[in-house]
């Protein structure tokens, strides 16, 4: 079995000195456009072919295979649904070629998936989440998101279930959230995630999921919602970055060798030939119509390019020696 596996968005070998980030990922059967039945139309959102059953797991490979860090929440909430430990859902389900697991409650809401692995290089869902429109860090807007949802648990404890939705991590209806300290809280964009997410990615056994994970949390110092609000976050950040990509989810694939340069010699050329031209063009999205500004970070950025591998040539020689 090969030591690799690739990112499904640049197509880059991960090997077990590399940080990774693993997703979870089921066929999606529903939705417009059906990219089996109708394959003249494309996709328009990134969950459109396959869609998220966990949130982004952060781990590495191991033997070849992604390994997902312990400790984190969004592998504890992924474990829960699928009720067995990683190791185990690793061997029976995706080690399979054809391999299945049954997710949801008996006689409710059960169903039968076949799971699969979409994985990105850690430094590229790191460049998906800085695409976002986001006016505040993940810290600061999990920190609101996670204020809003514990307050309102706590007045539905006390009887008020006007708060009910807000309670199960919806946004509320204002901008603004006055909680019962008389506390003004502007929501932020991730309180819209489960029902408005930018896209919408996670299936609903995953958001199930999550709201059984956080059940019982007003009881609680809100640690675990913070936690699950944060990876939310970013996981919405990332779903935006796709968007502007024009990338779908899709399972990744397994490598037999290191493709590190030849990916990176493939993209200096793309970078290259899209710079030609660069200022005549126009119809960009609005967050790139700042032409000047654009093509001043992106020099700047070649700049520290080439310095990063002029330091590595440096290590290089010196290994060599």
């Amino acid at each position: 079995m090969s030591g690799f596996e690739t990112d499904f968005i640049t197509g880059r070998a991960i090997n077990s000195d590399d940080r990774a980030v693993g997703i979870v990922i089921i066929p999606a059967t529903h939705g417009y456009p059906n990219p089996i039945k109708f394959p003249a139309s494309a996709p328009v959102y990134p969950s459109d072919r396959f869609e998220a059953l966990s949130l982004p797991l952060n781990g590495s490979l191991t033997n070849g295979f992604f390994t997902p860090d312990q400790g984190q929440v969004a592998l504890e909430i992924f474990e829960g649904l699928v009720g067995m430990p990683w190791s185990e859902f690793r061997t029976t389900v995706l080690n399979e070629q054809e391999g299945t697991v049954t997710i949801g409650r008996r006689d409710w809401d059960q169903e039968t998936v076949a799971p699969g692995l979409a994985i990105l290089h850690k430094s590229t869902a790191d460049a998906l989440i800085s695409h976002a429109r986001e006016d505040l860090d993940t810290k600061t807007a999990a920190v609101a998101a996670a204020a809003i949802t514990m307050d309102a648990k706590r007045r539905c404890k006390q009887g008020d279930d006007k708060y009910w939705n807000v309670s199960q991590m919806n946004a509320p209806r204002e901008s603004v959230y006055l909680t019962l300290s008389d506390q003004e809280i502007a929501v932020p964009n991730v309180s819209h995630a489960l029902a408005d997410m930018e896209p919408r990615l996670l299936s609903g056994a995953a958001k199930k999921a999550m709201h059984r994970h956080h059940h019982g949390a007003e009881d609680t110092d809100g640690s675990k919602l913070l936690l699950i609000y944060e990876a939310l976050c970013d996981f919405q950040k990332m779903s935006y970055g796709l968007r502007t990509m024009r990338r779908y989810l899709e399972p990744s694939a397994f490598s037999r060798g290191d493709n590190l340069v030849s990916v990176t010699k493939f993209n200096l050329r793309v970078v290259d030939e899209a710079m030609k031209g660069f200022s005549e063009r126009n119809g960009f999205e609005p967050e790139s119509e700042r032409f000047d500004e654009s093509l001043e970070d992106i020099a700047n950025a070649l700049r520290s390019t080439l310095e990063t591998v002029e330091a590595e040539m440096a290590k290089r020689n010196t290994f060599k020696m």
